[in-house]
């Protein structure tokens, strides 16, 4: 069986970062429409293993299931709407996630092999008072032409036909498994890829480096103050208003875990769900940005954009080698 997904990632205007969530407006996902789904059951057992859907350049859904009509939840008919909704629950399927993630790094799909865009390497410069009858000033934008290359990412693993059929548990376990480890080196490419040879062209090698200036010495300085201070660079770069920061989930704990002199957490207790903020970014902590550097970015579609020629597939197949005579399938 073999896992793989196809894409391509590239900057429009380049991101703030240092030497590894996002805004969107608001908007319903109808499961009734987008996408369009048969009646589904009402409750978590029924619903069997995690669902992941996506919209090309709106959404990417996972970590929960849909369900039908969930009467049981008195709570959803009070601030939801009938029949479909999206949850996760502890006590049903175990490739079910604590939370739920809703992905809004813009993505739309293409058929290219080779995807051309253009970059603004000159931005036109403000607009002035003009004198009546007189010669309005002119402006000018300087682009350059760029290419990037789809890449694709995938894995594979070998596995006993009779096993699987006997332990349909298992067969969930490597569908999951080889969904899992293939985003995980997705975000990695998309984060630190060097664009060489099968590399993406990831975000950190595109961006601008951290202005150290910014910071006053004199005055101390926090890991919060960094940064504020990254946010400050790209505001007065008179970039797009930046919406996330990518953290290694050590440094984001310590930042987290910060107090004041009376021993309380500087954002927030650790009970409310507004503590994944920092300078009103949504904070993305992961194992895949290197410890003491950070991402500062925007999510917005005139920042960075992701095409997909392929959404990611599970395949499964007796031609390989000689699987077929025992009785072997290889899963990707």
């Amino acid at each position: 069986m073999t896992s793989w997904r196809v894409s391509v990632v590239f900057a429009v205007v380049l991101l703030l970062g240092t030497a590894q969530a996002a805004y969107c407006d608001s908007f319903t996902i109808n499961f009734e429409t987008l996408p369009p789904l048969p009646a589904q059951p009402n409750n978590f057992f029924a619903a069997g293993p995690m669902q992941t859907y996506s919209q090309a350049a709106i959404f990417t859904i996972s970590g929960g299931v849909v369900l039908g009509n969930p009467t049981f939840l008195p709570a959803f008919t009070t601030n939801g709407t009938l029949p479909n909704l999206y949850g996760t629950a502890d006590f049903a399927d175990p490739s079910l996630l604590p939370t739920i993630t809703l992905d809004m790094l813009v993505a739309r799909p293409t058929t290219m092999q080779l995807v051309d865009f253009v970059k603004v390497t000159s931005p036109m410069s403000k607009a002035s008072p003009q004198t009546e009858a007189n010669d309005r000033a002119e402006n000018a934008v300087t682009f350059t032409s760029v290419s990037e290359k789809i890449r694709t990412i995938a894995t594979w693993i070998p596995a006993s036909r009779q096993v699987l059929d006997d332990m349909s548990e298992l067969a969930v376990f490597i569908d999951d498994s080889l969904r899992y480890y293939v985003d995980l080196e997705e975000e990695l490419q998309m984060l630190t890829g060097d664009g060489t040879g099968e590399n993406l062209h990831g975000l950190i090698p595109q961006a601008a480096a951290f202005d150290t200036s910014l910071l006053l010495p004199w005055s101390g300085w926090t890991r919060i103050d960094v940064v504020g201070a990254a946010v400050q660079q790209i505001n007065e770069a008179r970039e797009v208003d930046p919406t996330f920061i990518v953290l290694n989930n050590r440094d984001w704990w310590n930042i987290r875990r910060t107090k004041d002199s009376f021993g309380r957490y500087l954002l927030g207790q650790p009970s409310t769900p507004e503590g994944r903020r920092i300078c009103d970014l949504d904070v993305v902590p992961t194992q895949n940005m290197s410890a003491g550097s950070f991402l500062v970015g925007s999510g917005n579609s005139a920042a960075v954009e992701i095409r997909d020629r392929m959404e990611l597939q599970i395949e499964v197949s007796t031609q390989h080698a000689d699987f077929f005579v025992k009785n072997l399938i290889a899963v990707r």
